[in-house]
């Protein structure tokens, strides 16, 4: 069974399950996390395959001649929104998928891999080369790529790693200690709430305080630099 692929129909199915927000973009930083993970452990999807087909499929259903834009960017710029965009998303990809032509066998594929990489280096890779591994410097892509990482983890019943054990006691931290006033919210909507806007890098977008953060919280543990940028 294609576990990538189960989980991208899941996502529609109960979003509020996987994502904090029923967008595109979400889903695209939460399944890159989630395919990682699988690739890592040499389990096998046909889903970029899927998406390689159905970015020409939409090139054809929108009559742009050869974007090499995402699959996101294309249905993201024929939408009205950021929910729109994801139930468009979905619906148009039902349809492609529907087609007799599609459907590669996931034996077909060759061999799964990913280089090994442990939380704590993806999330330093994320703060020296944010372009490369999302994109741009944004918090909610940061978050929802790390939540797809584990979330892979613990669908293959993998034990939590030492490193994910402390991403969940920070989560903990921010909720209790750091950010304890007023009602309950999620650790990620305590840093979005105490920064000015989620993208860049300065100290007022919620990527920065979300690094800053996490070197408070590694020094209060003993661990000062744990995820500074290690140069060479």
């Amino acid at each position: 069974m294609d576990k990538v692929l189960e989980t991208f129909w899941r996502i529609f199915e109960q979003p509020d399950e996987y994502l904090s927000d029923r967008s595109i973009w979400m889903l695209s930083s939460f399944l890159t996390g989630y395919s990682t993970r699988m690739s890592m452990e040499n389990v096998e999807s046909a889903l970029d395959h899927l998406y390689g087909d159905f970015r020409v499929w939409l090139n054809d259903h929108f009559s742009i001649q050869n974007s090499s834009q995402s699959v996101y960017h294309i249905i993201d710029s024929y939408s009205t929104g950021s929910e729109n965009s994801f139930e468009t998303f979905y619906m148009l990809f039902g349809k492609f998928y529907k087609e007799p032509s599609i459907h590669p066998r996931v034996t077909d594929l060759g061999p799964a891999y990913a280089q090994k990489r442990d939380l704590f280096e993806l999330i330093r890779l994320f703060r020296q080369k944010p372009d490369l591994y999302l994109g741009y410097p944004h918090f909610s892509g940061a978050y929802s790529y790390l939540s797809g990482f584990q979330r892979a983890g613990r669908d293959l019943t993998l034990p939590a790693s030492s490193e994910e054990v402390f991403y969940e006691e920070f989560k903990t931290w921010i909720e209790r200690v750091k950010f304890p006033v007023g009602k309950p919210r999620p650790w990620f909507k305590l840093i979005q709430f105490y920064s000015f806007h989620d993208c860049g890098t300065s100290k007022s977008s919620a990527y920065a305080v979300f690094f800053e953060l996490l070197d408070e919280f590694a020094e209060a543990k003993t661990r000062k630099d744990l995820f500074s940028i290690i140069t060479h």
